[in-house]
């Protein structure tokens, strides 16, 4: 079974962790960078994430969901409430 995620996925993906971070953070200058050193991430590692260039692992993905308290079935697939 092939689990890869094809690039428009990963867009929506990514589309879904910066909504997901704007909820948390708001948009305020520099809240990017903010969210990537309050998890331990480089700037260029969430900004990959966000962007939908680097993908991101089931793991990673329900890590995501917990921090940002959303539901992890909306990070990964944007079906259903963005609320758990």
């Amino acid at each position: 079974m092939d689990m890869t995620i094809n690039e428009d996925e990963l867009k929506r993906l990514g589309d879904r962790l910066r909504q997901a971070r704007l909820r948390t953070y708001g948009p305020a200058r520099g809240s990017a960078k903010k969210c990537a050193a309050d998890m331990s991430l480089s700037p260029q590692a969430w900004s990959g994430y966000e962007a939908g260039r680097t993908e991101i692992g089931f793991t990673k993905i329900i890590s995501f969901a917990r921090f940002f308290g959303v539901d992890p079935t909306w990070l990964l697939s944007g079906e259903g409430n963005i609320n758990p």
